[in-house]
C-alpha cells in the first residue's frame, strides 16, 4: 500500500519510507497511469532542471523506488516499467486498497459533466475517452491510498481514511486529465466533491465492496453535484484538516438541496492550473437567510400548512398575526427547509413606498436597479429560476407590496411569495395563513428554552411556568420577555406580577426590534384608522369573546361594527373562530386596548354591554360565562340593578350547572349584599344553593334557612335544607323539610321542584330503613317528572345533578347521594362522592321571582358533573 501523503509502503505489516524525491517521482507517473512520461519532463518536472542536463539521478531514484514499491523485482509484470527514453505507472498490478476503517471517512464523488450530450455526438469515440479517464482516476487513488467504493456510470465513490490524502487525489486527477489531449472531444472535464465525517459502513452483498451511508455521504454528494467540470469543492469542515499547497478560495455559506442548516464549502485549483475560474455553484440554494440566533420552538402545524399551501400549487401566502407573534421566525425556519433553487429573505420595515420595497428587494438579490424598478424586480425574479422571496415586515407598506407582488407573479412564474404582515395584501391567489398563541405545551417550552439561555442555573416547578403561559395566552414575545426577566425574578415572583405586564415586560437583548410589548401593540393601533380605533377599543369591554350580534349591541351606533371588526380581523387583532362564530382577542391585546377606553366612552360600552347580557341572562350560554361575569361585577360597581340581578341569575344557573360553585356564591353574594329588598329571598336562595354545592354547609343553612318562610323560593330552599338535613344524619329533619317542600311546590304548581323534593325524600327513607315507603316516594317522583315533561308542557328544564329525580318509569331503585364537599356529617348511604340531588327550580324560579309570575323555563341539554377547572374571570 503506497501513501504518497507519509511517503511510505505499507505490506504486509512492515512500513517502508520513501524520500521525498522518491515519493514525487512516483506522485508523478501515478497521476499519468499508462502514459509513457519521458526523462525530459522528469527532469524539468519533478527535478527542477534544464532537459538538457545529463544526469542518471532519474534512473538511480527509479530503481530504488521499484525495489521499494514492486511486490517483486523481478516478475514480468511491473508497477513501474520502462519503455525506450521513459518510464510508465501500471496500475493495474497495483494492490488492491483496504477500505477506511473506523467510524470517520473522507468520501469523495467525481462526475463528467455534459458526459449524456458527448455520448450522443460523439458515440464510442467518447467511450476511449471514458476509459482514459477512469484510467486517470483509479491511478490517482491508488496512488494515494483510496477506496473505490463504486463507478458509476461517468463517476466514481472513493472513499479516504485521511483528508489530505482525498485531496492530494483530487488535485492529481484534475492534473493529469488536463494534461490529455481528447481530440475533437475537448476537454474532459469532471466535477468533484469531498466532505469528511462519520459515516456507517456496510457490505454491499451485490458487489461485495464496503459502501457508507449517512449525512456525510449526502452532503458530498449534493456538494460534488453543485460544483463545475473542472471544479474541485470541499466543506469547510475537510478544509479545516488539510494542509496542501494549492490555491484555496472560500464561496460562502449555502444550503443545499435535503441538507439542512447552511454549509460553507471551499474551491481548491492545482497551482499548476491557477488560471481556471468558475461561475457560482450549480444546484445550490442560493440564500440570504439570517442564521436562526436560537432554536425554533413548536409550530409544527404551521410548518406543516406552509408547506401544504406552496405544494398544492399557492403563489402567494401571507402570514398574518399581530406583531410578537412569530411571523418572522416561522417564515425563516420555513424558509430554510424550502426545495427551491434559490430563497431570498428581505426585511421591509425600513420601506414606505414602492421604489423604497423594490430598492430592498435588489439590494438582497445584490442588484443594482434600473430605471423602471419594478419591472427590473421582476426580470431579476425571473432569472433566477425557481425561487421563494420572503417579504417581512410588509404591514407598513402593504398597499405597494400588494401591487408589487402582483405584478412580479406575472413576470416570474417561478418564484413564489410568503409574506409576513399584520394586514393581508388584498390581492387574488392570496392565502391567508395565521399565526396565533402557541399551543400550551410549546409556550411552556418556549419559556424554559428562552429562560435557560437568560440563566443557566434556571430551574423552576411545570405548573408555575404552565401558568405564566397561559396568562400571556402562548404569546411569543410575551413569553420571551418573560423569560428574560427570570436573570431578576424567581418564576414565582413573575406569575404573581403579571397583572402589571406592560411595565414588567419591556427591554430586550441588544436592542432587538419588538423590545416592549406597549411598544409592539401600539404600532398596531396607528396602524388603524380612527373608526378602527373606536371599534377595537368599545370591543375590549368584552372578556372571553364575543358573538358579531353582541358586537352590533355593545359598538356605538356611530360605528359601523361590521366593516370595522373585518378591518381588525385583517390586521390580525380579532380572530373568528368559524366553528363558533366567536371572536376573540389575545388578553394582552384586550388590556391594552381597554387602556384606550376612558371617561364616557368606556362608560357607555359598558352598560351598553351589561343590558345585552342581562336581557339574555335567562337561558344564558355558557360560552358567555367571563361576560355575564363581567356586566354583573360592572353593574354592582356601578349600582344598577337592572343589569346586575339578572346577570346574577343567569350566572346562577350556569354556575350550578358548571362550578366552581364556590366563586359562583360569591359573586352572586355580592350583588345580594346591595340588592334592594324584593330582590334578596331570590339571591339569597341561589347564594345558598351554590354554598352549599362548595361545600359551605354552615353558610349555607344560614342562607336557606333566612329564605324558608318565603312563598315565593322557600319550597326551593326547604329541599335544600331537606338534603342538608339528611347528609348530616339528622332524616326526622330532613323528612319533615322534604315532605312540606314537596307540598309547598304543589301549592305553586312548581312540578319539577314537587318531583325532586319527592325523589330526595325516597333517598332519605331508604337510609331510614323503609324500603316501600321510599319506592312509594320514588314512584310519586317519577310520575310528577313524566307529567312535567309530558307532550303539550314546556319541557322542563333538565339541569339536574348526578342524583335527581328519576326519568325513566323502569327505574326501580332509589337513587344515593352521599355527603357533599365540606359536609360536617357523614353520609350514611354507600356511592360516589358527588353533589347532592337539587331540582332545577332554585335556579331557573329567578324567572318567576323577577316577573312575579310563574313561567315554564325551557329545556336545556344536561349538564357535565364535573366543574371547569378555571374560576370567575377576571374583569
Amino acid at each position: 500500500m503506497v501513501d504518497l501523503n507519509r511517503r511510505e509502503i505499507v505490506r504486509d505489516g512492515a512500513v517502508v519510507s520513501l524520500s521525498e524525491r522518491e515519493a514525487a517521482l512516483f506522485a508523478w507517473l501515478a497521476g499519468r497511469p499508462g502514459q509513457v512520461v519521458s526523462r525530459a519532463e522528469l527532469l524539468t518536472e519533478v527535478w527542477g532542471y534544464r532537459a538538457s542536463v545529463e544526469t542518471r539521478a532519474i534512473d538511480v531514484t527509479m530503481r530504488r523506488l521499484r525495489e521499494k514499491v514492486e511486490v517483486d523485482a523481478a516478475e514480468p509484470e511491473h508497477l513501474l516499467t520502462r519503455h525506450g527514453g521513459g518510464y510508465t505507472f501500471e496500475p493495474g498490478s497495483a494492490t488492491p486498497a483496504e477500505p477506511p476503517a473506523g467510524p470517520e471517512v473522507t468520501l469523495m464523488f467525481t462526475d463528467i459533466q455534459g458526459s449524456t450530450a458527448a455520448w450522443e455526438s460523439f458515440g464510442e469515440r467518447f467511450g476511449g475517452a471514458l476509459a482514459r479517464h477512469d484510467e486517470i482516476v483509479r491511478a490517482a487513488v491508488v496512488a494515494h491510498r483510496g477506496y473505490e467504493v463504486k463507478h458509476v456510470g461517468d463517476g466514481f465513490i472513493l472513499a479516504f481514511a485521511e483528508p489530505t490524502a482525498a485531496v492530494n487525489a483530487a488535485l492529481a486527477i484534475q492534473e493529469a486529465l488536463a494534461d490529455q489531449d481528447f481530440g475533437a472531444l475537448g476537454p474532459v472535464l469532471v466535477r468533484i466533491g469531498a466532505h469528511v465525517g462519520e459515516a456507517v459502513a456496510r457490505l454491499d452483498p451485490v458487489t461485495g465492496r464496503v459502501d457508507w451511508f449517512g449525512p456525510t455521504v449526502n452532503r458530498a454528494a449534493r456538494v460534488a453535484a453543485a460544483a463545475h467540470g473542472g471544479q474541485i469543492v470541499v466543506t469547510d469542515t475537510l478544509r479545516a484538516r488539510v494542509a496542501v499547497e494549492a490555491r484555496w478560495t472560500c464561496l460562502g455559506d449555502h444550503r443545499f438541496h435535503g441538507v439542512p442548516g447552511t454549509t460553507r464549502v471551499w474551491e481548491v485549483v492545482p497551482t499548476s492550473l491557477g488560471e481556471r475560474h468558475f461561475p457560482p455553484l450549480r444546484a445550490v440554494k442560493r440564500s440570504n437567510l439570517p442564521a436562526a440566533a436560537d432554536r425554533f420552538v413548536g409550530r409544527e402545524q404551521e410548518l406543516l400548512d406552509l408547506n401544504r399551501r406552496f405544494a398544492t400549487g399557492a403563489r402567494v401566502v401571507t402570514l398574518l398575526g399581530p406583531g410578537g407573534t412569530g411571523k418572522t421566525r416561522l417564515a425563516l425556519e420555513h424558509a430554510s427547509h424550502v426545495e427551491a433553487d434559490a430563497v431570498w429573505f428581505c426585511d421591509l420595515v425600513e420601506a414606505t413606498t414602492e421604489p423604497e420595497v423594490c430598492r430592498a428587494l435588489a439590494g438582497c438579490l445584490g442588484e443594482l436597479l434600473s430605471a423602471d424598478p419594478a419591472a427590473h424586480c421582476g426580470r431579476m425574479l425571473a432569472e433566477r429560476g425557481r425561487g421563494r422571496v420572503i417579504l417581512d415586515n410588509a404591514e407598513q407598506v402593504v398597499e405597494a407590496v400588494g401591487a408589487l407582488v402582483r405584478r412580479w407573479i406575472g413576470m416570474s412564474p417561478d418564484t413564489t411569495f410568503l409574506v409576513t404582515s399584520r394586514q393581508a395584501l388584498g390581492i387574488p391567489g392570496e392565502q391567508i395563513a395565521s399565526t396565533g398563541p402557541l399551543a400550551e405545551d410549546d409556550a411552556v417550552a418556549l419559556f424554559v428554552e428562552r429562560a435557560r439561555a437568560a440563566n443557566a442555573t434556571f430551574s423552576a416547578e411545570t405548573a408555575d411556568i404552565r401558568a405564566i403561559a397561559r396568562e400571556l395566552d402562548g404569546w411569543p414575545l410575551a413569553l420571551e420577555l418573560a423569560a428574560a426577566r427570570t436573570r431578576v425574578l424567581t418564576v414565582v415572583q413573575l406569575r404573581h406580577r403579571l397583572h402589571e405586564r406592560f411595565r414588567l415586560l419591556t427591554g430586550g437583548a441588544g436592542g432587538r426590534r419588538h423590545s416592549a410589548l406597549r411598544e409592539v401593540l401600539l404600532a398596531s393601533w396607528e396602524a388603524l384608522d380612527p373608526h378602527e380605533q373606536s371599534v377595537f377599543a368599545q370591543l375590549s369591554v368584552f372578556v372571553g369573546g364575543f358573538k358579531l350580534e353582541a358586537a352590533e349591541a355593545v359598538v356605538n351606533a356611530d360605528d359601523d361594527a361590521i366593516h370595522n371588526i373585518a378591518g381588525l380581523v385583517d390586521h390580525a387583532l380579532l380572530r373568528l373562530d368559524h366553528a363558533s362564530g366567536r371572536y376573540s382577542m389575545l388578553v394582552t391585546v384586550r388590556e391594552f386596548a381597554l387602556e384606550r377606553l376612558v371617561g364616557e366612552a368606556r362608560a357607555g360600552a359598558e352598560l351598553r354591554h351589561g343590558q345585552f347580557h342581562a336581557a339574555r341572562a335567562k337561558n344564558p350560554d355558557a360560552a358567555e360565562t367571563d361576560n355575564f361575569v363581567a356586566a354583573c361585577t360592572r353593574a354592582v360597581e356601578r349600582g344598577d340593578m337592572a343589569v346586575a340581578v339578572p346577570c346574577a341569575g343567569g350566572l346562577s344557573n350556569l354556575f350550578y350547572a358548571r362550578g366552581p360553585y364556590l366563586d359562583g356564591a360569591r359573586l352572586v353574594r355580592s350583588v345580594l349584599d346591595v340588592a334592594p329588598p324584593g330582590e334578596r329571598p331570590l339571591l339569597t336562595m341561589q347564594t345558598g344553593i351554590l354554598s352549599f354545592m362548595g361545600g359551605d354547609v354552615a353558610e349555607a343553612k344560614v342562607l336557606l334557612t333566612e329564605v324558608l318562610p318565603d312563598p315565593t323560593v322557600g319550597h326551593l330552599a326547604g329541599v335544600a335544607l331537606g338534603l342538608m338535613a339528611r347528609e348530616q344524619g339528622r332524616s326526622g329533619e330532613a323528612r319533615r323539610l322534604l315532605n312540606e317542600s314537596a307540598a309547598r311546590a304543589a301549592l305553586v304548581k312548581d312540578r319539577e321542584t314537587e318531583a325532586a323534593a319527592w325523589s330526595n325524600l325516597g333517598d332519605t327513607l331508604i337510609q331510614a330503613g323503609e324500603p316501600a315507603e321510599a319506592l312509594a316516594a320514588h314512584e310519586r317522583g317519577m310520575a310528577l317528572a313524566r307529567s312535567a315533561n309530558s307532550p303539550g308542557r314546556s319541557p322542563a328544564p333538565s339541569r339536574r345533578s348526578p342524583c335527581t329525580t328519576p326519568r325513566t318509569a323502569t327505574r326501580r331503585e332509589p337513587s344515593r347521594c352521599s355527603t357533599p364537599p365540606g359536609s360536617t356529617a357523614g353520609a350514611r348511604a354507600s356511592g360516589p362522592s358527588r353533589p347532592p340531588s337539587i331540582s332545577t327550580g332554585p335556579f331557573s324560579a329567578w324567572n318567576a321571582a323577577g316577573s312575579r309570575r310563574r313561567r315554564r323555563p325551557a329545556r336545556r341539554p344536561s349538564r357535565s358533573t364535573a366543574p371547569p377547572a378555571t374560576g370567575v374571570a377576571r374583569v
